[in-house]
Protein backbone atom coordinates (compact mmCIF):
# COMPACT_ATOMS: atom_id res chain seq x y z
CA UNK A 1 0.00 0.00 0.00
CA UNK A 2 1.16 3.62 -1.22
CA UNK A 3 0.98 5.86 1.80
CA UNK A 4 1.36 8.76 -0.61
CA UNK A 5 -1.53 10.24 -2.23
CA UNK A 6 -2.04 9.29 -5.69
CA UNK A 7 -4.70 11.59 -7.10
CA UNK A 8 -5.70 15.35 -6.61
CA UNK A 9 -8.28 14.17 -4.40
CA UNK A 10 -6.15 11.84 -2.01
CA UNK A 11 -4.12 14.84 -1.47
CA UNK A 12 -6.98 17.29 -0.87
CA UNK A 13 -8.13 14.56 1.67
CA UNK A 14 -5.19 13.99 2.56
CA UNK A 15 -4.08 17.42 3.55
CA UNK A 16 -7.84 18.25 5.14
CA UNK A 17 -6.81 15.16 7.58
CA UNK A 18 -3.04 16.33 8.05
CA UNK A 19 -4.91 20.08 9.26
CA UNK A 20 -7.66 17.91 11.68
CA UNK A 21 -4.94 16.39 13.50
CA UNK A 22 -2.47 19.09 13.79
CA UNK A 23 -5.87 21.53 14.88
CA UNK A 24 -6.63 18.69 17.43
CA UNK A 25 -2.81 18.73 18.63
CA UNK A 26 -2.85 22.52 19.33
CA UNK A 27 -5.96 21.86 21.58
CA UNK A 28 -4.82 19.22 23.27
CA UNK A 29 -1.15 21.05 24.27
CA UNK A 30 -3.42 23.80 25.19
CA UNK A 31 -5.60 21.89 27.43
CA UNK A 32 -2.46 20.21 29.07
CA UNK A 33 -1.01 23.69 29.52
CA UNK A 34 -3.92 24.87 31.00
CA UNK A 35 -4.29 21.79 33.44
CA UNK A 36 -0.73 22.23 34.13
CA UNK A 37 -1.17 25.86 35.70
CA UNK A 38 -4.24 25.20 37.21
CA UNK A 39 -2.28 22.23 39.19
CA UNK A 40 0.80 23.83 39.77
CA UNK A 41 1.19 24.92 43.39
CA UNK A 42 4.43 26.94 45.21
CA UNK A 43 4.78 25.49 48.44
CA UNK A 44 4.78 28.36 50.06
CA UNK A 45 6.52 26.24 53.14
CA UNK A 46 9.76 25.12 51.41
CA UNK A 47 10.48 28.61 49.26
CA UNK A 48 12.18 31.29 50.89
CA UNK A 49 9.79 34.25 49.98
CA UNK A 50 11.16 35.99 46.82
CA UNK A 51 12.98 32.54 45.41
CA UNK A 52 9.73 32.05 43.40
CA UNK A 53 6.29 34.29 42.70
CA UNK A 54 3.20 34.62 41.23
CA UNK A 55 2.20 35.88 37.97
CA UNK A 56 -0.88 37.12 36.00
CA UNK A 57 -0.01 35.94 32.53
CA UNK A 58 -3.51 37.17 30.72
CA UNK A 59 -3.00 40.41 32.74
CA UNK A 60 -5.35 42.02 35.02
CA UNK A 61 -8.17 39.42 36.81
CA UNK A 62 -6.44 36.07 35.48
CA UNK A 63 -5.53 33.61 37.99
CA UNK A 64 -2.00 33.77 39.32
CA UNK A 65 0.21 31.01 38.53
CA UNK A 66 3.64 30.74 39.27
CA UNK A 67 5.98 32.32 37.85
CA UNK A 68 8.83 28.69 37.23
CA UNK A 69 5.64 26.76 35.52
CA UNK A 70 6.92 28.47 32.31
CA UNK A 71 10.08 26.89 33.07
CA UNK A 72 8.69 23.85 33.40
CA UNK A 73 6.10 23.81 30.53
CA UNK A 74 8.77 25.48 28.48
CA UNK A 75 11.19 22.38 28.97
CA UNK A 76 8.67 19.94 27.70
CA UNK A 77 7.40 21.74 24.87
CA UNK A 78 11.50 22.16 24.27
CA UNK A 79 10.61 26.14 23.84
CA UNK A 80 12.49 28.95 25.65
CA UNK A 81 9.94 29.63 28.87
CA UNK A 82 8.99 33.75 26.99
CA UNK A 83 7.77 31.73 24.56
Amino acid sequence: MNPLPATLNEAYQAIHEADAHARAAEVALIIGIAKAAELYEVDDAAVMEAVEGFLEPGGDGTPSVGEFLAHEVGGILQISPDA
